[in-house]
């Protein structure tokens, strides 16, 4: 969905001689290297890595771009690949792969890696924080005339009260 390439010029050993992490959606020239960006939120709509490589071999040539969530999945699997073929006569170019802020935030906000392979070889990663607002996940609340202890300790539970009780508290333990 978000994978294309562009190149222009040939050569021998394959080598990414720039890569960047971005909010910008790349154009298909390789002009213009997209402003490297660190941090996303859902203020953003993807996020794309792009990487500019030289001396791309002959032939029929795979690409993968996997993108690792905080924590990683239980399966050891990324969270997203990208992954395409390349077939030109040109040997020097940029890449790119995206991944939707809406597939970020089905996992835990943090830090996440991101890997470009060409030919099944890991050749480049980068690293970005991706964060949102979680829901707060209430397990205790209870109301409560005295105040909390020290370190937040939980204070005796009430439920009625009078006009001699000058403060309720309410007690939240998430």
């Amino acid at each position: 969905k978000y994978f294309n390439f562009a190149s222009d010029q040939p050569g021998t050993n394959f080598e990414i001689t720039e890569a960047v992490i971005t909010d910008e959606m790349p154009v298909n020239t390789c002009d213009t290297k997209p402003t490297a960006q660190t941090a996303f939120s859902m203020n953003d709509q993807s996020v794309f890595a792009w990487v500019r490589y030289r001396n791309i071999e002959g032939g029929e040539k795979s690409y993968e771009f996997r993108w690792y969530n905080p924590g990683g999945r239980p399966d050891g699997e990324p969270a997203q690949i990208n992954a395409g073929t390349y077939q030109n006569d040109v040997s020097t170019g940029c890449v790119w792969a995206g991944i939707s802020t809406d597939t970020l935030r089905l996992y835990e906000p943090g830090r996440w890696r991101v890997e470009c392979y060409y030919d099944g070889q890991s050749y480049w990663s980068g690293e970005f924080t991706f964060e949102y607002a979680t829901a707060l996940e209430v397990k205790e609340l209870l109301l409560s005339a005295d105040p909390p202890g020290e370190d937040c300790e939980k204070p005796a539970a009430s439920d009625a009260f009078d006009e001699n009780d000058t403060d309720i508290f309410a007690w939240v333990n998430h």
